[in-house]
């Protein structure tokens, strides 16, 4: 029986050979092991039934991903799970990605990029660019009533000053003492204060105390 051993693999492009773990420790939750178990990667060549140790490290080599003419993955060489890659040419490993603070984890490939997770976000890697990036997730909340929602407070507005212009208009609102900005060219409204849920207590408003660097646009619109 060949490979009887093996744990996870990914097979070449043309299907003649298969690089793979012999032992799965992905969820492991030790440090820059080196016994008996750190995992290391083999590749196996189905024609000629022969097997090569492509990684010969100490530490944790895993999850390989066959790419190409490359074969990536996650190795703690630098005391911290990063992606590798070896070329299969040459037999030269090449460090993808350099963290420092966290692990590498659970890395998955399609599309010529590998995802992966890093200190609880999910990171994307361009293997053309070898660059990578953290994706921006939201995960909105199951109940409806903590869902954004469209809201009319055009009847909890307890103070308006216009600017010595005319041209904004500062407008405080019962709701939690919510602070909004009106552009009199504009059909959008800027809330002021980023304080949402919080209770809030400020003099009058003025127009020209407020800077412009706290202005954001807020889902949110009212009629006078």
């Amino acid at each position: 029986m060949i490979m009887y051993d093996a744990a996870r693999g990914s097979f070449s492009p043309d299907g003649s050979k298969i690089a793979y773990n012999k032992d799965s420790q992905d969820n492991a939750t030790w440090k820059r092991y080196t016994g008996g178990r750190a995992q290391e990667i083999f590749m196996y060549d189905f024609k000629t039934n022969e097997e090569t140790n492509i990684t010969n490290y100490n530490g944790s080599d895993r999850i390989p991903m066959w790419i190409g003419d490359k074969i990536y993955f996650s190795s703690d060489r630098d005391r911290v799970l990063n992606i590798y890659a070896y070329d299969t040419g040459t037999g030269t490993n090449e460090q993808i990605t350099k963290h420092t603070e966290y692990d590498v984890r659970h890395p998955s490939e399609g599309s010529n990029k590998i995802v992966y997770e890093l200190g609880g976000d999910i990171w994307l890697l361009d293997l053309v660019s070898k660059e990578s990036k953290k994706v921006p997730i939201q995960i909105l909340a199951d109940m409806e009533e903590t869902r954004p929602y469209m809201k009319d407070i055009s009847k909890d507005i307890t103070r308006i000053d216009i600017s010595p212009t005319g041209k904004r208009a500062l407008i405080v609102a019962a709701v939690r003492s919510l602070l909004f900005l009106q552009p009199k060219a504009l059909q959008e409204t800027y809330q002021i204060t980023a304080a949402p849920g919080t209770k809030m207590q400020y003099g009058p408003p003025t127009v020209n105390a407020l800077p412009t660097c706290q202005i954001k646009p807020v889902n949110m619109r009212f009629t006078l």
